[in-house]
């Protein structure tokens, strides 16, 4: 969640919360949308690049008409790999975490949050498959 006094604008929770989905759903990768679509339904449907008439849910109260490939950046996408080295134990910036900055330990807590919804998304499915 973010709160009013974060580091951490609309728009980066936005794009790590769109970066996350694009990253993790082959049906928002643009390579393979082109290739096994045509553009009709890429409108219509995915909204690569007008706004199409279905809501995606990015999380939260986030929705957009739009692809969530289209808020993709090269920001959103680098928070990702330096959360998997800090889950490593590797931090981004020399010294302890206190020394981090407070947005990227904040972009941490969104991710992280992001990876226990899928988690815990993933375990419901899971049992409910499992109970048939």
């Amino acid at each position: 969640m973010i709160l009013d006094h974060s580091s951490i604008s609309r728009l980066d929770h936005v794009e790590l919360l769109a970066t996350r989905l694009a990253m993790n759903n082959k049906r928002y990768d643009c390579e393979t949308c082109i290739s096994r679509t045509t553009e009709a339904v890429r409108v219509n449907n995915y909204a690569c690049t007008k706004a199409g008439k279905s809501k995606i849910g990015l999380g939260g109260k986030y929705y957009t008409t739009l692809c969530p490939a289209n808020y993709v950046s090269e920001g959103a996408y680098y928070v990702f790999e330096l959360y998997n080295l800090f889950k490593q134990g590797i931090l981004p910036a020399s010294g302890a975490v206190t020394d981090q900055t407070a947005w990227i330990m904040e972009a941490f807590a969104v991710v992280s949050t992001l990876e226990a919804e899928e988690d815990k998304q993933a375990q419901a499915e899971a049992k409910r498959r499992s109970n048939g």
